[in-house]
């Protein structure tokens, strides 16, 4: 589970980096 949660935020923070 937090694994999951981890790839979850990394790939939000990936997804906010790209729209900037």
């Amino acid at each position: 589970m937090l694994s999951v949660c981890r790839s979850v935020v990394v790939r939000c923070k990936l997804l906010v980096v790209v729209s900037f």
